[in-house]
């Protein structure tokens, strides 16, 4: 096993400014190297020895770069440069900085005064000078060494999951428009402007080739004699790829941030939906939890896939605690020590999938839920993929059929594999609440004996018989054939689901007619919202509905209608129409806003959608971040104000009207208030968000170099007062 850097084992004492007067120290053999030295200026070589002392063969009047190779030869330096030359070895390189600029935007340091323009290795001799006197700055170094330690193997592809598997057509215009989404961002992470993007499509996949530059180079060279210094910036190509048949968007990059903007930034090009690769769940242990290790040879792979054997997994039990198993039979271990396996949640699991016939013949594959599969053998990859997908570990993006519509599904009794299939993120939730209940799955006998689709079923003379009739007045009665394992909708238990789900309140649950639920009351501001859900086609007049409805609603209660998405009916009350079978309050709640046209009267949380990170209302000042209500006091307060106001009309706002508008008190002539307003912006959302705060990009309000004002990374909604509000002292 290879072992941490020594610099990074728990005995290492953080680096602190005392360790200026500490003993000279030899240097190891393996940090001798010159020419990471000499791609480091001397004015921050002066500037190193001026904070850690002089060494005694040293002098800031004569000193260069052969004077200091020299010095590393004979091996006496001031205590502290050790460590100083570890982190510009392990950390002086692309990938270095992009995780040490990751690191600190997880810590809440601004790093728009960092000076990517020395190249990596002086990158990180100023961080780490900076670090002296900030040990926030000292923790990310420690933090992006140890990753990138980690990091040592190569990485997969991540996998994103699409809301549904959707078709795509290549348009002339989508390499112009990616390009223009991409440069701002690739600015930001001092990736430079110049990129070139292509996209094709073969072999049924969607393919995007991005040649874009990477971080400044600048490494020493011999020629003819001497050493000079270069300045580039290489090359880097990121290949992303879209799969139509099953909704996944594969991007092959570690950068935290374009993992985070990659998916958003290719939903809107290509289906203008920068939610629609936002799902991070692509797979699921419950089919391995459930112990079926029977199904895990289907009859389509006989004769391709002996066995498949789990030789590690980490399982988390209920109450908190984990257990890791590891060795030849998991299955046996967990059947002779008894554990109750389908208790908690299966989260990490090691499968070795044993082909039939061949030489290498085994892939292994290593599964962390909920968005990580990586076959270590990428030649065996597109059977595993295939096989994991019938096994139910793979998920699938929904795919559009009827079956996501509530008003074909009532009638209807399916096999599990197809409700799996149809709604793979919540059919766990359904049976476990109920959603979905077992029922004989009835069909009517095709001619070879076979159960084709079902057939709409009637009960007749007291249920004993079973009669399919047809959709077609003209067909007649058939003879049906009855086979277990079927499943249909239980219509109130999606009611009460629903209700919960939009934080409708009461427990009025009865059918008020043929599948109209009155699912209670939700206050939105100063209104009091009653809402019915349809849940079956409407098989009477719309005016009795309408007035049963009214019947139902209290005093001051405002009624409306949900309905699912492409269905609609004759009445006189307001409706809503979205997805019923996958309830997001995020959707439906400004559905019901704009279908009651309560507008700015209710506080802005409730028009926010999913797209929408940040959320400002100005007349109640209130500020939410993913839904989250987060506390600003006034310099925080005016800080975010701004940015959104500029934003949202398209001004920039100069420093010294940014530092006016943060505080009235605010001295001097940097922008040393919004800086620190940034900073405690986001280190007031990372408390409040806990876990949640890794969701957002490293930089919410990335500072604008032209101007010297701020952006803002995300979408957001900015609610102004109809009247104006109480101003704050």
């Amino acid at each position: 096993m290879a072992m941490l850097p020594s610099a990074l084992q728990p005995e290492a004492a953080p680096v602190t400014p005392d360790d200026a007067g500490e003993a000279p120290e030899a240097l190891p053999p393996g940090l001798r190297d010159i020419v990471p030295i000499e791609e480091v200026p001397l004015d921050q070589w002066r500037e190193v020895f001026d904070t850690l002392g002089w060494p005694a063969g040293l002098s800031r009047e004569r000193f260069d770069h052969a004077a200091l190779g020299n010095q590393l030869d004979e091996g006496q330096l001031p205590g502290g440069f050790v460590l100083l030359l570890q982190a510009l070895h392990e950390l002086g390189v692309d990938d270095g900085v992009d995780v040490l600029l990751e690191h600190a935007a997880d810590l809440g340091i601004d790093t728009g005064a960092w000076p990517t323009e020395l190249g990596p290795r002086g990158f990180v001799v100023d961080v780490w000078l900076r670090g002296r006197g900030e040990p926030k700055v000292a923790q990310a170094i420690q933090l992006a060494r140890l990753t990138l330690f980690e990091r040592a193997a190569p990485p997969s592809p991540r996998e994103f999951a699409a809301r549904e598997c959707r078709p795509w057509e290549l348009a002339a215009t989508t390499e112009g428009r990616l390009q223009r989404l991409l440069v701002p961002l690739f600015e930001r992470l001092h990736y430079g402007a110049d990129l070139t993007v292509s996209a094709r499509i073969d072999d049924d996949f969607v393919w995007f080739r991005i040649v874009r530059g990477g971080h400044i180079q600048t490494p020493r060279v011999w020629e003819k004699g001497r050493r000079r210094t270069l300045r580039y910036r290489p090359a880097q190509c990121d290949v992303v790829r879209y799969e139509p048949s099953t909704g996944r968007l594969l991007v092959p990059t570690r950068s935290s941030t374009l993992l985070a903007e990659y998916p958003r930034v290719f939903g809107e090009v290509m289906f203008e939906d920068a939610g629609f690769f936002s799902d991070h769940r692509v797979c699921t242990l419950k089919p391995v939890q459930d112990l079926l290790a029977t199904a895990f040879v289907q009859e389509e792979y006989d004769g391709i896939i002996d066995r498949v054997d789990m030789v590690e997994c980490l399982w988390h039990r209920p109450d908190g605690s984990r257990v890791r198993l590891s060795g030849r039979d998991c299955f046996g271990q967990i059947t002779d020590l008894r554990l109750p396996i389908t208790e908690g949640v299966l989260v990490e699991a090691k499968l070795h999938i044993h082909f039939t016939g061949r030489r290498d013949g085994r892939a292994t594959v290593s599964v962390r839920v909920p968005g990580r599969i990586h076959c270590h053998q990428p030649e065996h990859r597109e059977w595993v993929n295939r096989y994991l997908e019938r096994v139910g570990i793979r998920l699938r993006a929904a795919q559009p059929s009827p079956m996501q519509d509530v008003w074909g599904l009532v009638d209807f009794v399916y096999p599990a594999p197809t409700w799996r299939q149809a709604h793979p993120r919540r059919y766990e939730e359904f049976i476990q609440r109920r959603v979905l209940v077992p029922r004989a799955l009835v069909g009517a006998a095709g001619a070879d004996g076979g159960v084709p689709a079902p057939l709409r079923r009637e009960l007749i003379d007291g249920g004993e018989h079973i009669v399919a009739v047809g959709d077609d007045p003209g067909t007649p009665s058939r003879v049906v054939a009855v086979a277990p394992g079927g499943l249909a909708l239980d219509r109130g238990a999606l009611a009460r689901m629903m209700a919960e789900a939009l934080g409708f309140r009461g427990d009025r649950e009865e059918t008020l007619m043929r599948g109209c639920f009155d699912l209670g009351t939700i206050d939105l501001g100063a209104a009091t919202v009653r809402g019915f859900v349809l849940l079956a086609g409407a098989t009477f007049a719309a005016a009795e509905l309408d007035g049963l409805i009214q019947q139902c609603c209290g005093e001051g209660e405002r009624p409306v209608l949900l309905l699912p998405e492409g269905r609609d009916v004759e009445t006189g009350l307001p409706t809503a129409q979205g997805n019923l079978l996958d309830v997001q309050r995020c959707e439906w709640l400004p559905a019901i806003v704009d279908a009651l046209r309560l507008g700015a009267s209710v506080p802005a949380i409730f028009r926010a959608r999913q797209e929408h990170v940040l959320v400002l209302d100005v007349g109640r000042e209130k500020f939410w971040a993913l839904g989250q209500p987060i506390e600003l006091p006034e310099r925080e307060w005016n800080f975010v104000l701004t940015v959104l106001r500029a934003k949202r009309d398209s001004v920039a706002v100069g420093t010294k009207t940014l530092k006016e508008r943060i505080s009235r008190r605010a001295k001097g002539p940097d922008d040393s208030n919004a800086r620190k307003a940034k900073s405690a912006v986001r280190e007031r959302i990372q408390e409040a968000l806990g876990e949640r705060a890794a969701e957002l990009p490293e930089d919410l309000f990335p500072l604008i170099q032209q101007g010297g004002g701020y952006d803002v990374a995300v979408c957001f909604l900015l609610q102004e007062p109809i009247t104006p509000g109480v101003r704050r002292p």
